[in-house]
């Protein structure tokens, strides 16, 4: 999913860093869906953490996270 929304980002909207002009959303359209998703799963995260009670269910819960990126960061093409 992650890849697919950074290549549909034109060079274009790279430029001069349009998408954080007033123009934004007809400058870097694509830039801003993938600034969005970022802040959605950033978002998920933490809530998801801090939802558990125990600071140990927390730490749990965040170590799967990090082995889940590294293994997602690992199978990058």
């Amino acid at each position: 999913m992650e890849f697919d929304l950074f290549k549909a980002i034109a060079q274009t909207e790279l430029h001069h860093k349009a998408w954080s002009e007033s123009r934004q959303k007809q400058g870097a359209p694509n830039v801003l869906a993938m600034i969005d998703h970022f802040n959605r799963i950033s978002y998920w995260v933490g809530t998801e953490i801090l939802m558990k009670e125990s600071v140990t269910g927390r730490a749990e819960l965040i170590t799967k996270f990090i082995n889940v990126a590294d293994v997602s960061s690992n199978n990058v093409y």
